[in-house]
């Protein structure tokens, strides 16, 4: 969303509260990390439901 300082400020995707890390925290993910992550969360909505 935006950076201050030393701080990245971060949303979720789909909305809600904003947080800040710091920028050092960050890396860039790769295409696989991502997919991986988003089939993770897919399966775990699936599992509640």
């Amino acid at each position: 969303m935006d950076h201050t300082g030393d701080f990245v400020h971060l949303r979720p995707p789909g909305g809600g509260r904003e947080w800040e890390c710091p920028a050092a925290s960050l890396q860039v993910t790769t295409l696989r990390a991502y997919l991986r992550a988003h089939v993770s969360e897919v399966n775990n909505r699936r599992r509640l439901v």
